[in-house]
């Protein structure tokens, strides 16, 4: 059967698409809704960046409100375009980094040693751990993403407990694996250690995804602690390898070098594109404040600040990053508000993508209906973002969702051709090659 009609996948419950005027009250609705929140829950007013300036000047940072963004490929009012791969990052919890007096008190009665000093008496003010709080919120994205609940983790610099991986546990954990194998975990030399801790910091992103990889290998089970404790640590840290929610080891993306041409810049640029897009958001570091270590070739960088790549802005050929950034995190106080950035290529030193996998199989049921199962690497159901990543073979295919179950209807005219089913979950990658998936012929 020969076929050359768009393709797209068309829904079969309740319409195939909003008529004029409900797509511009759908418009206007969303909308005045990000207008809402923004002002609502913001005390200032928000500022709407002015992009097409950050990008000309290539400007290395561009604070941008969240409420301004929301998921998906969508057109920037002002010009240009946005690609977010995921909104999800307003559900991560905020990752306190500095402490207070009070919780600088009880690390030092607790035998913290350098003793550490609240952040605002310590030199400097801006924590060091940013390294840590990003990779916290990798796994916090994916355990979101797999539909499991963050889990109260104690914070020992906020001295509270605060959802989803601890920032002070994974700094710990890193220490710790740097005092036994110091070549493959790097911590920050005796210039860069924290200000308020007086403790060196992880700054390696080959190293902290050695952490993600272990916690792949180990797939502890939720009752397994794993201690932590380097010499001179105010307390014993628990961490949980299952809420890194890895299931696989982590992949390099770009190096950890700065980028020095507009030949390098390009080639970093299409590979962020093409990792965010295939595989969910990237741990990325940042340039700025990054050194070089002493290895063969003196390229290779450590950094210091660090964040998760979440989407891109893209206009008349050039591309900001969009990151969420432990940099802006305020010191203390509500971290909901807490702005995105918009950096430059030449702002990023080094990215890792944390893919996931999915099984997909097709049921044919007696109403003629076929059935579409995805689950992720553990069995548990996957949420499509659709139809975007559904793709059929044949035009006119119908389908629906109803609980959550994914149904195609053939049309009548496609009896006795094969309906080939491709499915693209957003971060996710098929267990095997990818191919589409072959339905039986339609009787």
């Amino acid at each position: 059967m020969s076929n050359t009609e768009d393709r797209s996948p068309k829904s079969f419950d309740g319409g195939r698409a909003l008529p004029l005027g409900g797509a511009a009250a759908f418009c206007v609705a969303f909308v005045f809704s990000a207008w809402r929140a923004c002002v609502l829950h913001s005390a200032p007013p928000t500022v709407v960046p002015d992009l097409a300036a950050a990008i000309q000047l290539k400007r290395l940072s561009t604070p941008i409100a969240l409420c301004l963004v929301h998921e998906g490929e969508w057109e920037w009012a002002r010009g240009g375009r946005f690609y977010v791969a995921t909104d999800g990052v307003q559900g991560l919890a905020a990752k306190t980094l500095t402490p207070t007096a009070a919780t600088a008190e009880r690390a030092n009665a607790a035998g913290a040693e350098p003793p550490w000093r609240a952040g605002a008496e310590a030199s400097g003010g801006r924590s060091r751990y940013e390294l840590a709080a990003a990779a916290a919120w990798i796994g916090d994205w994916w355990r979101l993403q797999l539909r499991h609940a963050l889990r109260p983790c104690l914070n020992r610099f906020a001295g509270h407990w605060e959802p989803g991986l601890s920032p002070s546990a994974l700094a710990a954990l890193y220490e710790q694996s740097a005092q036994e194998r110091p070549e493959a975990f790097p911590l920050s030399g005796a210039d860069r250690r924290d200000p308020a801790t007086g403790r060196p910091v992880p700054c390696s992103l080959s190293a902290m995804a050695r952490l993600f990889a272990r916690a792949a290998e180990a797939r502890a089970t939720s009752d397994t602690l794993v201690p932590a404790r380097p010499a001179g640590w105010p307390g014993v840290e628990a961490i949980r390898f299952e809420d890194f929610a890895m299931d696989g080891p982590p992949a390099e993306i770009l190096a950890s070098r700065l980028i020095r041409s507009d030949a390098e810049a390009d080639g970093a640029s299409a590979r962020l594109i093409h990792a965010l897009r295939g595989h969910g958001v990237l741990l990325v570091g940042r340039a700025e404040d990054a050194w070089t270590a002493n290895d063969g070739d003196g390229q290779t960088v450590f950094v210091e600040r660090a964040g998760v790549l979440i989407g891109y802005y893209e206009r008349d050929g050039r591309r900001l990053f969009l990151l969420r950034s432990p940099t802006l995190l305020p010191a203390s106080g509500d971290h909901t508000e807490t702005p995105l950035e918009l950096v430059s290529i030449d702002a990023i030193a080094g990215a890792w993508a944390f893919p996931h996998p999915f099984r997909a199989q097709c049921q044919r049921e007696r109403d003629g209906t076929i059935r579409l199962g995805v689950t992720d690497g553990e069995g548990k159901p996957l949420r499509l973002h659709l139809p975007e990543d559904l793709e059929l073979g044949f035009a006119g295919c119908l389908w629906r969702a109803p609980g959550g179950q994914l149904r195609i209807a053939p049309q009548a005219d496609q009896a006795g051709d094969e309906l080939r089913i491709a499915v693209h979950p957003r971060g996710f990658l098929p267990l095997e090659e990818p191919k589409p998936l072959v339905v039986a012929p339609i009787q």
